[in-house]
């Protein structure tokens, strides 16, 4: 427990709440209170102790794939890049896939950037991540030229 705001005594936020609040987001979409909402998040992750584990990941992809391009949804992709870096736990596919996906919509950027260096350590792990679903997500990075190195066993198609 921490002391909260206003004196009293809260819960340290754990990865299963980080999930909760972003996936909760997916129902309202991209508007001024959803915002409001990430604004207010993405700093408190920051000082987040526990590690990020891969269901708080997969919700926390999910709550942002309806938001546009916006700078609040870029500083909670901030917020999240080193939390998906320093996991030790494993991804699965569909999280990868997400992740990327979420990327691709908000092109370039160094929050895009960050995002996907931490992905990329742990998506070369996922079994059944088809190539082809990588190389589609990652056409939507333009300044992704030739010379970017991919994690071992994808292939760059042209």
């Amino acid at each position: 427990y921490q002391r909260g705001v206003h004196g009293a005594f809260c819960r340290a936020l754990t990865s299963q709440h980080i999930g909760n609040m972003l996936v909760s987001l997916e129902t309202t979409g991209d508007c001024e209170e959803a915002r409001g909402v990430l604004a207010a998040l993405a700093p408190k992750l920051v000082d987040f102790v526990g590690e990020l584990t891969t269901q708080g990941m997969s919700m926390a992809f999910v709550g942002l794939r309806k938001f546009g391009d916006s700078t609040e949804c870029r500083a909670m992709l901030a917020a999240l890049a080193p939390l998906v870096a320093a996991t030790s736990q494993s991804m699965d596919a569909q999280t990868v896939e997400q992740a990327l996906k979420l990327l691709a919509r908000l092109g370039g950027g160094s929050e895009v950037a960050a995002m996907l260096d931490a992905l990329k350590r742990l998506a070369a792990a996922v079994p059944g991540l088809e190539s082809e679903t990588v190389q589609v997500a990652l056409s939507g990075f333009p300044e992704l030229g030739a010379d970017t190195a991919l994690p071992a066993g994808w292939t760059r198609h042209q």
